[in-house]
């Protein structure tokens, strides 16, 4: 089953955030913090502070149905 994460950092001063789903039931703080480096490396970016990993849940299936759904 998919697990979806948040990882909300500040690189460079500015708030940025990350998303990654992955398979593992757990994100580790270290985890978090390669994935965030490696997607700051293409961009030169070093400074990263205030990594957070939050946790997102959601439904199984998602009604896209105009019809039926909440959303308007």
């Amino acid at each position: 089953m998919e697990h979806r994460y948040v990882i909300d950092y500040t690189l460079d001063g500015q708030q940025e955030s990350l998303e990654v789903i992955t398979d593992s039931e757990a994100l580790t703080p270290e985890e978090a913090q390669k994935r965030v480096r490696a997607a700051a490396k293409p961009y030169g970016k070093t400074n990263i502070e205030n990594i957070k990993i939050v946790t997102v849940h959601s439904a199984d299936v998602i009604d896209t149905d105009p019809e039926t759904s909440a959303s308007e």
